[in-house]
């Protein structure tokens, strides 16, 4: 397979959906301290506001399910509503509704590349050069200092080598492939797996499996053989061909830390706005995301 030509509409997919039942900040939590204190609607504009800033010819796109509208007021997104992604099930869902999504453009004769994220990400440089590799997908990847089982999984640890927060996906069959694969991956274990790599944490993550853990778990299990060969950049997985790009670069978390005073900032250097491509501001990032903001030139008072 050689690389392509950057001749291909981008759309970038974004996803997001109302918690009213709370049930997804009951996973960790900080996701109840987010939850309370920064706004949605207020992140999908950020997020917007960047993407068109490094790349304006990107058509962008929310997936969501049938209640949510924090869209609303915001332009040049599409909105694509979903009425069976279940709480319960919500990374395994968004999985299956990409596939779907992927596969009815497949059906209609359309061909482009996509970027699938959240909205607590801010584009800090354009990504549009990634699709001149040679890759089926392609995601970012972090090799922690950490014991692994001979099947990928980390001991004692819910610190995964791929976050999943970030995906590069050229359209076509062997990608759906994938995905089938990945579905039926997440089930299979969802129902077998003692998960015992993760010690005192086997429990909240086979709860919490379908919701949230299972999918970068499946993950390291699915590819856990290239790992343990030394292969880190370019895996076949069943013949589809899957990048493993710098998550320092392409998935960025900034750090969070203490001011003199007691209080607590983002870690963000010059060389960080310089280099980064992305700023990924998961968990309690999320909280300083305004700020992140301003530095890269956003200015609308919310």
């Amino acid at each position: 397979m050689k690389p392509e030509k950057k001749d291909k509409e981008l759309e970038v997919v974004l996803f997001y959906i109302n918690d009213k039942q709370k049930k997804l900040e009951n996973i960790l939590r900080i996701f109840k301290v987010v939850n309370e204190n920064v706004s949605p609607k207020e992140m999908l504009e950020m997020c917007v506001w960047s993407i068109k800033k490094v790349m304006p010819s990107a058509k962008i796109t929310l997936f969501t399910d049938e209640s949510t509208n924090i869209h609303d007021s915001i332009e040049n997104i599409s909105v694509v509503r979903f009425s069976d992604i279940q709480h319960d099930r919500l990374m395994f869902d968004l999985q299956r509704v990409r596939k779907e999504y992927i596969a009815s453009h497949i059906a209609s004769g359309i061909s482009k590349n996509y970027i699938f994220t959240d909205i607590d990400v801010l584009f800090n440089k354009s990504m549009e050069h990634v699709f001149l590799q040679d890759f089926d997908i392609a995601s970012p990847a972090t090799f922690h200092q950490q014991r692994y089982s001979p099947r990928g999984v980390p001991y004692n640890s819910l610190m995964s080598i791929i976050n999943g927060g970030l995906w590069f996906i050229k359209a076509d069959q062997r990608v759906i492939s994938f995905y089938e694969n990945w579905l039926e991956t997440m089930l299979d274990l969802e129902r077998t797996d003692e998960l015992l790599e993760y010690g005192d944490l086997a429990g909240m993550v086979k709860k919490d499996f379908l919701k949230w853990w299972g999918e970068p778990h499946s993950l390291m299990v699915m590819f856990a053989n290239d790992f343990a060969a030394g292969e880190r950049i370019l895996i076949n997985y069943k013949g589809t061909s899957f990048r493993i790009l710098d998550e320092d670069l392409y998935n960025y978390a900034p750090d969070i830390v203490k001011t003199e005073s007691g209080g607590e900032v983002i870690n963000i250097t010059d060389g960080d706005l310089a280099t980064k491509y992305l700023f990924h501001l998961r968990g309690g990032r999320k909280l300083f995301m305004r700020s992140l903001a301003a530095l890269l030139g956003y200015s609308k008072v919310c």
